[in-house]
């Protein structure tokens, strides 16, 4: 009987490690796909302030990065985070025009034309991470 005692307390003791390497691992995908999603995004922004338009300048250095939204559909926005009302109200009227005036569409030009490079780069940062590149 206590031969099978041993054996039990052995058991539970082995559930809880593997739990923990099990959270490790969930961990590590987290941080892996917040680390390239973070560096994705940093290429989306970029090219967002370079298609908007600069007056003052403060609608350009008020475009930033969101924060994270892990889950199935991980995300990270690019948008105006930085800019009062006003800038806010500018900057969707440049990007989405009036009556009187076309908008300039930045937003979508700077997501669309970076797309592409923003996903290898995603690609790369995980890739690497996993040691596989």
């Amino acid at each position: 009987m206590k031969g099978l005692s041993n054996y039990m307390g052995m058991s539970s003791d082995l559930d809880k490690l593997i739990s923990k390497l099990d959270n490790i691992e969930k961990k590590a995908k987290r941080d892996i796909a917040k680390n390239g999603l973070n560096k994705g995004a940093d290429i989306i922004k970029e090219s967002v302030i370079e298609k908007a338009p600069e007056d003052t300048g403060k609608l350009k250095s008020s475009i930033d990065k969101g924060k994270y939204v892990g889950g199935q559909n991980a995300s990270i926005q690019v948008g105006i985070f930085n800019g009062d009302e006003d800038v806010k109200r500018y900057a969707f009227y440049q990007n989405n025009g009036t009556e009187r005036m076309v908008g300039k569409k930045f937003f979508n030009r700077g997501a669309t034309q970076s797309k592409k490079e923003a996903v290898e780069v995603m690609k790369d940062t995980i890739l690497n991470e996993l040691g596989l590149k």
